[in-house]
């Protein structure tokens, strides 16, 4: 007699061989689903076209468009903060209307729980500030229709782990 599941050598067959084709399938299926079904953040900002080469202050800057109504959109908003190409992060920003009729949007980056958002819609004007890790950034009206984001230089002096003490070996003050 034969036992059930047994190969012709009375061995147990191994449902390694379909275990693997069931994942394979499933890898597939996967892989075919289209990126566009994982909704994404929409940018907070568009770029502005043919734009001239960076002359502002601080580190570097760029003009750009808002990309969305902070006027008539209610919040919370998810976006992503796309302040340069290497400066940007997911955060949630929510709306607080004030008695003076300005729309102020304040968030956190999400990676960064401590890197304040804030941005003010005041008569159409937008400003802002910004701080992501060590990095501080402005949003501000250029008088243009576009936004200027700068990326402010450090202040001297201070280095990423605080103030240096003076080369000399005295204290410093």
């Amino acid at each position: 007699l034969r036992r059930r599941g047994a190969g012709v050598n009375n061995r147990p067959r191994s449902r390694l061989p379909g275990a693997l084709l069931l994942a394979t399938l499933f890898g597939l299926v996967a892989a075919a689903t289209p990126a566009a079904a994982v909704p994404s953040r929409p940018d907070l900002f568009r770029p502005v076209p043919d734009q001239a080469a960076d002359g502002h202050e601080g580190l570097r800057s760029r003009e750009v468009l808002l990309a969305l109504d902070l006027v008539h959109t209610d919040g919370p908003l998810e976006v992503t903060l796309n302040l340069f190409p290497n400066a940007a992060a997911p955060i949630t920003l929510h709306r607080s209307d004030e008695p003076n009729g300005n729309v102020l949007w304040n968030g956190f980056a999400a990676s960064d729980p401590l890197a304040p958002v804030r941005i003010v819609v005041s008569d159409w004007f937008v400003f802002g500030s910004v701080q992501l890790g060590d990095r501080t950034f402005s949003i501000r009206y250029t008088g243009r229709g576009t936004l200027l984001v700068v990326e402010a230089a450090p202040e001297p002096g201070l280095e990423a782990d605080g103030p240096t003490a003076p080369s000399d070996g005295s204290a410093a003050s």
